[in-house]
């Protein structure tokens, strides 16, 4: 199966050609005001890389969120637009999903991640996971925290890898000094690596294959406050 996996959830605006859970190409570029000028011309790069045609593609995944609204209004659009032009199926991928698969995929020993995404001012989306069969298995509901409760929440269990596009800023928010966020800048230290914390395309196409299609009129970019993953198949 050959699909287009199409992020622009976050700061990077990505397009890639994934087939039989294999990268054939991949166009990535951290571009937080770009993702309109940029989204068309890398998925002709990467269709161009991978000398394929719109109709070689059996399906289009998109990254729903959560993540930036206009981001995600942009690669929503494209990918309704392939995948009505193709008449091939729209599978949406959440972000946080598709960080915490790369975050396996990465690092063979963890079995417990947390995701941690940019929302507004002082307010993060926070999604826990345990790895199931080499899959990110959610664990409860994607939500979004601040700060203060980003920082109760995982102190109360502090999982193997904290990752995602978030822990920069979060980093930058935490008092090393104190005695409740000391431990955890730690941690997060401990298990920095730049390359877990962004997802792209190609992670987002990679995941595709555990989800159902959606109906393309009806799709909405995942803005959430509290959501629940029924989706995914395993």
């Amino acid at each position: 199966m050959t699909v287009l996996g199409i992020d622009t959830a976050t700061r990077v605006c990505s397009a890639a050609i994934v087939r039989d859970g294999e990268i054939i190409a991949e166009r990535s570029e951290t571009a937080p005001q770009s993702h309109a000028e940029l989204l068309l011309p890398f998925i002709g790069e990467v269709m161009s890389q991978a000398k394929m045609q719109p109709a070689d593609l059996n399906a289009v995944a998109v990254s729903i969120g959560p993540g930036s609204f206009t981001g995600l209004r942009i690669g929503l659009s494209v990918a309704k637009g392939i995948s009505v032009g193709v008449e091939i199926p729209i599978i949406p991928v959440p972000a946080p999903d598709a960080a915490a698969y790369h975050v396996f995929s990465s690092d063979t020993d963890c079995e417990d991640v947390v995701i941690v995404l940019p929302a507004r001012r002082d307010e993060y989306y926070f999604g826990r996971y345990r790895r199931s069969e080499n899959i990110p298995g959610l664990i409860s509901g994607i939500n979004v925290y601040t700060t203060k409760t980003l920082v109760e929440v995982l102190n109360e269990k502090v999982p193997d890898i904290i990752a995602g596009e978030g822990i920069e800023r979060l980093l930058g928010e935490l008092d090393n000094s104190s005695p409740e966020t000391g431990g955890l800048i730690a941690k997060i230290r401990n298990s920095y690596d730049n390359t877990l914390h962004v997802v792209t395309a190609a992670t987002t196409g990679l995941m595709s294959r555990y989800y159902d299609s959606a109906d393309v009129a009806t799709l909405q970019p995942l803005y959430v406050k509290d959501f629940e993953s029924g989706s995914i198949k395993k």
